[in-house]
């Protein structure tokens, strides 16, 4: 297998669209690597704007309903998000993919989110247990996940200086433990050598394991179907896109890497009693 790149550039055109607006942001030094778990299957990293169109969502359920008639809160909520934003997929042991996905975003006052949220709380219009909250709403999940988050059903946790958004409060809580024990895509050494190919600043990042992003989309596939073809192709694969807003296009590069990795089951670990003896 061989490494592949290809390159291209896109017209961006004003289409509106939720996924057009979040990759063609101005380039930033986008750092949610720092906070994905290492063995996600795959993530992306991108800009969110700050205000989003609420009329053009959906309204879903009696607590969509009822956020319709607080403007001020959720014109509140919404100006305490920060950009950047990011979306990561594990292997599925749930019932759908989706409940194994979550969205992170940075937030500019976590306690300051946490106050609406108590608010919202108070009314019932969302739960609290213990420090994660649980909601059913379209309106909250596009505030606080971005327009590109689909969720109806979720948890909403915080660690450091960002929220995280999932259908299931444990991945909420695995997100925590692997930021907290530094098993992020940050410190993985192969990872880090492929990150640093690319452009230090743009407007979206994605990066994909073959092995486990094969793992992740099985459940969404035909059992007759084999899709092990396309993805045997490469062991990574990486999508960078730098926007330029000024001259109304956008660059974009397709990395593919074939790795040498060894698989090591277990490492041995001795501890030697050492009796009073000195250290020389």
């Amino acid at each position: 297998r061989k490494n592949y790149t290809i390159s291209a550039s896109v017209d961006l055109l004003d289409s509106g669209s939720a996924f057009i607006n979040a990759v063609s942001s101005e380039p930033a030094a986008l750092s949610f690597d720092r906070n994905i778990p290492v063995d996600a299957a795959f993530f992306a990293m991108y800009l969110t704007p700050s205000t989003i169109d609420l009329d053009r969502l959906e309204i879903k359920g009696d607590t969509d309903s009822s956020l319709v008639q607080l403007p001020g809160l959720l014109s509140a909520l919404q100006g305490m998000m920060a950009p950047e934003t990011a979306l990561a997929g594990f292997h599925t042991i749930g019932f759908t993919p989706l409940e194994e996905t979550v969205y992170l975003r940075r937030v500019k006052s976590v306690s300051a989110v946490r106050d609406e949220l108590n608010r919202l709380a108070d009314r019932d219009l969302i739960s609290k247990q213990g420090d994660t909250y649980y909601a059913h709403s379209r309106f909250i999940a596009a505030i606080l996940g971005g327009t590109l988050c689909p969720y109806e059903h979720f948890y909403i946790g915080f660690h450091d200086d960002f929220l995280i958004l999932s259908p299931r409060a444990g991945l909420i809580q695995r997100v925590r433990n692997d930021n907290i024990r530094r098993r992020v895509k940050f410190y993985d050494e192969e990872y880090t050598r492929i990150r640093n190919r690319q452009a230090r600043l743009l407007s979206f990042f994605a990066y994909a394991d073959s092995r486990r992003l094969s793992q992740f989309i099985q459940p969404y596939t035909d059992p007759v179907s084999d899709y092990s073809p396309f993805l045997s192709y490469f062991d990574v694969a990486t999508m960078g896109i730098a926007a330029d807003r000024q001259a109304q296009q956008a660059s974009l590069q397709v990395h593919t890497y074939a790795m040498q990795r060894v698989v090591q089951p277990f490492a041995d670990s001795w501890f030697l009693p050492l009796d009073g003896a000195e250290l020389t």
